[in-house]
């Protein structure tokens, strides 16, 4: 059973929100990440569904939706700023795809630098990107931008969309 009820997550513009387990280690390590919030925003803001026994639930929605965010929330790897979660079982979401990127590189450049870590020659990845980029939803603009602009959702999308492509033509 897992039900939630007015559920949101508010983020700040100049301080990043840490999940949990991050903030016990800061806490036990001494380390403080409070910064001056200058402007926020809502991730996820009102939301409520029950779920019962058995059923699988997908949340699907445009990039930059919150739905990463729901999903650590659902996995207690965030805690929700308002509303009430009650989960009966246990929850898991694959959140971890594309945690090997390089920040500072663009989605298209960490598609051919994950393909040449897997043993492949540029032209293999050649063949293959039009494909990958368009399995994980990004457009030209997004693909050509640096990884630490992506929402976690997309940079998990760009990174199941690689390992997908590499089993299915080699």
């Amino acid at each position: 059973m897992i039900r939630l009820t007015d559920v949101g997550v508010k983020y700040s513009f100049n301080k990043k929100r840490i999940e949990f387990r991050t903030a016990i280690d800061n806490l036990v390590l001494g380390r403080n990440n409070k910064k001056a919030a200058k402007g926020e925003f809502w991730a996820l803001k009102g939301i409520g569904f029950e779920g019962a026994k058995g059923d699988i639930i997908g949340i699907i929605g445009s990039n930059g939706a919150g739905k990463s965010t729901l999903c650590k929330v659902l996995s207690k790897l965030l805690r929700p700023d308002s509303g009430e979660i009650q989960v009966g079982g246990e929850i898991s979401a694959l959140l971890s795809l594309g945690t090997g990127f390089n920040k500072g590189l663009s989605g298209k450049e960490n598609i051919y630098l994950n393909g040449m870590m897997l043993g492949f020659s540029r032209r293999d990845i050649d063949k293959l990107y039009h494909e990958i980029v368009e399995f994980s939803g990004l457009d030209n603009s997004f693909i050509e931008q640096p990884i630490k602009y992506y929402s976690s959702g997309m940079k998990a999308r760009l990174g199941f969309s690689i390992a997908r492509c590499w089993p299915l033509k080699y």
